[in-house]
């Protein structure tokens, strides 16, 4: 089996939940905005989206520094495509090892 150190970035919208409650529309176009942009900057920084869920998006890049920058990149664009709408990212990044190999089909993170 091998084990690879890989940084885990996932940022998920502010309040969503709320605002969604309140507006429909607008919060699907932040949702819309975050897929966007996660779509155009994970790959720029040698990172994959893992997953979209709901308002989040969870990705995987292979250090920390290429997932900080993504990280600020994002937000950067975020804060200047929702401008109107003023939700914010909430963002956190986490160090993991990823082990592949263990059968054809199966990967999986794992603890040290």
């Amino acid at each position: 089996m091998e084990r690879t150190l890989v940084a885990l970035w996932f940022a998920d919208i502010a309040g969503y939940c709320a605002h969604a409650a309140k507006d429909e529309s607008s919060a699907l176009r932040l949702v819309q905005i975050l897929q966007e942009l996660a779509s155009e900057t994970v790959p720029q920084f040698r990172g994959r989206i893992v997953k979209f869920v709901g308002d989040a998006v969870l990705a995987q890049f292979p250090s920390t520094e290429l997932a900080v920058r993504a990280a600020i990149t994002l937000s950067n664009g975020y804060v200047q495509r929702s401008e109107v709408l003023r939700f914010c990212l909430v963002q956190s990044i986490h160090i993991q090892t990823f082990c592949s190999g263990a059968s054809e089909h199966a990967s999986a993170f794992c603890s040290i």
